[in-house]
């Protein structure tokens, strides 16, 4: 149980990196082997739907074939952009709930 949660926690922040160090190596590869330039066509294809589903309005439901590739590459660049904000001392904000008056009810 140690194992999954260390490889979890691990993994969660390692990922991103690792993905764009494969994208890169996938990219070099691309110019000599016919399968590599498949996977930057899916990479690319996959960068286009979380780009055309952070410019859509908000409020409306995005088809699955656009929701799950944003939410894929996105959740990724988030994690990308907090792991080098960290390392690099940035300080990232935390929300805090509003400060709300408590409501006193009334015994009836």
């Amino acid at each position: 149980m140690l194992v999954v949660l260390v490889s979890h926690k691990l993994c969660r922040w390692l990922v991103p990196h690792v993905a764009a160090l494969g994208l890169a190596a996938l990219v070099c590869l691309a110019r000599s082997t016919p399968w590599a330039a498949w996977g930057v066509a899916v990479a690319a294809a996959a960068s286009l739907c979380a780009g055309l589903a952070w410019w859509l309005p908000e409020g409306g439901r995005l088809p699955k074939l656009l929701a799950v590739p944003a939410y894929l590459v996105i959740g990724n660049l988030a994690a990308l952009d907090a792991s080098i904000r960290a390392a690099s001392g940035g300080r990232i904000p935390v929300w805090e709930p509003t400060r709300r008056n408590v409501v006193q009810q009334a015994s009836g």
